[in-house]
């Protein structure tokens, strides 16, 4: 595959990212189903030269403008773009795409859309909680390097709880964020560690899960 072509392998994207998007993927599903949507992901992982070469259209390259960064959080795994199909036809209206964020808030699982490019979907917070930060700076400071597939897996895995000294073993918070029971284990290509306090640290990151089912991510120190 050519470093420019369009990379939609759910595979492709980090861990921390793969599943609030799966969950919320699932609950979006299930709202289009009996309407006749489906919701197509076309794009996860982008490389650098993916990403230069969709900033070069409609700046040195024809067509019209799409992107607005050279600094994507695709570039991280922790974006993805997705269309709904109608009777399996693409439709690119804002208006279905509206309707769908509003039944089903990606905000309820983490993550957040961007109001001038309704088709992506991203870890909340990668660009700062008032959009006004590179995804680097996110990624710099929670040790993901970018271009680089780290890699993920869904549905995420069990074991047994007798076996959990040498596994994950991972069961429902409820019915949108699970919770590692686990004392460690290495886990889609990064480290988890669940500490004393209940949190889980997974790689340069310190993840709390709430109550409410609402994630939130810390620096570790």
């Amino acid at each position: 595959m050519s470093s420019t072509s369009q990379d939609r392998d759910r595979n492709h994207l980090h861990q921390l990212f793969r599943t609030p998007f799966e969950q919320w993927l699932a609950a979006a599903e299930a709202w289009g189903r009996p309407r006749g949507v489906v919701i197509l992901p076309y794009e996860t992982f982008r490389t650098a030269e993916r990403q230069a070469y969709l900033y070069a259209q409609g700046r040195t390259r024809p067509g019209a403008v799409i992107t607005y960064t050279l600094d994507s959080a695709h570039e991280y795994g922790c974006a993805a773009d997705w269309v709904p199909l109608v009777d399996g036809v693409q439709n690119w209206s804002v208006d279905l795409y509206n309707q769908i964020y509003a039944a089903v808030p990606p905000g309820d699982f983490g993550l957040e859309t961007l109001s001038f490019e309704r088709p992506h979907v991203q870890l909340k917070g990668v660009n700062g909680p008032q959009f006004n930060i590179s995804a680097s700076v996110w990624a710099a400071a929670n040790g993901i390097r970018p271009n680089v597939v780290v890699g993920s897996v869904w549905p995420l895995p069990t074991a047994p709880i007798a076996d959990q000294r040498r596994r994950v073993f991972l069961r429902g918070l409820n019915k949108k964020n699970v919770l590692m029971v686990a004392p460690a284990a290495t886990y889609g290509g990064q480290v988890l560690e669940r500490l004393p306090d209940g949190r889980m640290k997974v790689g340069a990151l310190l993840l709390t899960i709430h109550e409410d089912g609402a994630l939130s991510f810390d620096r570790a120190e």
